[in-house]
C-alpha cells in the first residue's frame, strides 16, 4: 500500500512541476521541442507558437526586479516571450506592450533606448555565454560572447533570422538563432539534446518617462552579469499541447499569473487522493 500511495502522490505533483525554481535567479523555464514549424515573419501563424511555453514579465508577477528606483505597472509596460528548440535552432517569440514605445536603433546597444537582452550560459562562467540582443521597431540582432577574461564587443549576429510586427502598443518579433552560431561564439559549446540545462535572464530596458530595466529571473541583490543570480533553462520534451508555464493570450501580454492556483489544484488533488487511498488501507486492516 505505501508503494501506491507513494506512485500517486509522485504523478500528482509531477502535474504541479511544470515551472519548477532550479536556481536562485527565480523560476526555471522549460524550452518545448518544436513541433510547429516557424516562419519568422513577425505574426503568430495560427498554431506556430501553440508548442511553447510562455513566460510573462511585468511589474504584477513573480520573479521581476528592477535596476534602479524606476518602474513601470503592467498597463504601461509588459512582455511575454517564448522560447522553443530543435536540433538546429533556438526560436524565440517576444510580445512586448510599451504604451511610450522609444525605438532602439542599434542591435549593438539595445540597453540605450527599449531594446531586449537574453543572457545565456551553460555554465557558471564567461567560457558558456552567449548574450542576444535585439530591437524590434527596426528589427535586427547581434550577440556578445565571452573570453576567460571576460566580455567580448556585440557584434552583428548575421546568421540569425528576426522580424516584427506592431499592432496598437504591441510589437510581436520572431528570431531564429542556429545553435551553430551560438557554438561558433562560445569557448565551452552547447550539449543540445533533450535535458540539457542551461541558465538565463532577460533583460528589458525602457525609456518610457524615464529609463528603467526591467529583470526577469535575476537574484535579487545580485547583479545581471552573475550568472549563479540566474535561473534555469531546461531543454524539454515536445509538448502534448496547451500552455504550462502561464496560461495566457500571445496576442497580448497577460498581466494574470496562474502559477498559484496550478500548485494549489495539484497539492489539492494530491492530499484528497492520498485521503482516499488511506482511507481503503485503514478499511481492509481493520
Amino acid at each position: 500500500m505505501k508503494k501506491l500511495v507513494t506512485a500517486i502522490l509522485t504523478a500528482a505533483l509531477a502535474v504541479t512541476s511544470t515551472s519548477v525554481a532550479f536556481a536562485a535567479g527565480g523560476t526555471g523555464y522549460e524550452a518545448a521541442k518544436l513541433k510547429n514549424a516557424v516562419t519568422v515573419d513577425g505574426k503568430i501563424d495560427g498554431a506556430e507558437w501553440d508548442d511553447a511555453n510562455e513566460i510573462v514579465m511585468n511589474a504584477d508577477q513573480k520573479d521581476i526586479t528592477w535596476a534602479n528606483d524606476v518602474k513601470y505597472t503592467a498597463d504601461e509596460f509588459s512582455v511575454s516571450m517564448k522560447f522553443k528548440w530543435d536540433e538546429n535552432n533556438l526560436y524565440i517569440l517576444q510580445q512586448r506592450k510599451d504604451v511610450d514605445f522609444k525605438e532602439s536603433a542599434d542591435a549593438l546597444a539595445p540597453f540605450n533606448a527599449d531594446g531586449t537582452l537574453i543572457f545565456l550560459t551553460n555554465n557558471a562562467k564567461n567560457t558558456g555565454r552567449y548574450d542576444i540582443f535585439f530591437t524590434a521597431e527596426k528589427p535586427a540582432t547581434a550577440v556578445r560572447a565571452y573570453s576567460e577574461a571576460g566580455a567580448a564587443l556585440a557584434a552583428a549576429a548575421t546568421d540569425c533570422k528576426i522580424a516584427t510586427t506592431k499592432e496598437g502598443d504591441v510589437h510581436t518579433t520572431e528570431i531564429i538563432i542556429p545553435w551553430s552560431e551560438i557554438n561558433s561564439k562560445v569557448i565551452d559549446k552547447y550539449d543540445v539534446k533533450e535535458g540539457s540545462e542551461f541558465t538565463f535572464c532577460v533583460i528589458m530596458p525602457n525609456t518610457n518617462a524615464k529609463f528603467g530595466q526591467m529583470h526577469y529571473n535575476v537574484e535579487a541583490g545580485k547583479g545581471a552579469d552573475d550568472p549563479t543570480a540566474w535561473a534555469s533553462f531546461k531543454l524539454a520534451a515536445a509538448k502534448a499541447g496547451g500552455n504550462t508555464n502561464n496560461e495566457s493570450s500571445t496576442t497580448t501580454p497577460s498581466t494574470g499569473d496562474n502559477f498559484g492556483a496550478i500548485i494549489a489544484a495539484g497539492v489539492i488533488g494530491a492530499a484528497a487522493l492520498t485521503a482516499g487511498v488511506l482511507a481503503v488501507s485503514k478499511k481492509k486492516s481493520k
